[in-house]
């Protein structure tokens, strides 16, 4: 029987394990999960915020738009925010043109981006930042999770 050395052997199980696996929740920018996909966000222009996710063709729809509700909301508490509207474009964050949906793409793999704008807490139709967190937090944590197995 062949004697593979102790770090090839462990670099083929890591690639399996990654390889195996839909998209955790990670940054886009991670190193080592990156590459199959993740969440990003930038200053978008004005006071928006461009939040987007993307997933390996494992990723759900509708688990793709659990990460970017989450992303958003983290991104509203970091910038000091309770309370945050999304729009599906830079036309629609202009007009405020709140449209139901977040319109993830289901090509070959999941992908979204937002306009996200930190609003008022008396603003009506925005989505309560803590609240986005707890309700979606079992899981996003859950993908966290699996990542990992």
């Amino acid at each position: 029987m062949p004697r593979f050395p102790l770090a090839r052997t462990c670099a083929a199980l890591l690639c399996l394990t990654l390889t195996a696996c839909a998209t955790g929740y990670h940054s886009a920018a991670n190193p080592v999960l990156g590459f199959t996909g993740g969440y990003w966000d930038e200053p978008g222009p004005g006071r928006t915020w461009r939040v987007g996710v993307t997933g390996n063709a494992h990723l759900s729809a509708e688990r793709a738009g659990a990460y970017l509700l989450y992303r958003c909301a983290e991104v509203s508490l970091r910038e000091g925010g309770t309370h945050f509207v999304v729009y599906p474009s830079l036309s629609a964050a202009v007009s405020d043109d709140r449209q139901a949906g977040l319109g993830i793409g289901t090509g070959a793999k999941p992908y979204a981006t937002v306009y996200l704008w930190i609003a008022p807490a008396d603003t009506e139709h925005a989505y309560a930042a803590e609240e986005v967190l707890a309700r979606l937090g079992p899981v996003v944590n859950a993908a966290r999770a699996e990542t990992w197995l």
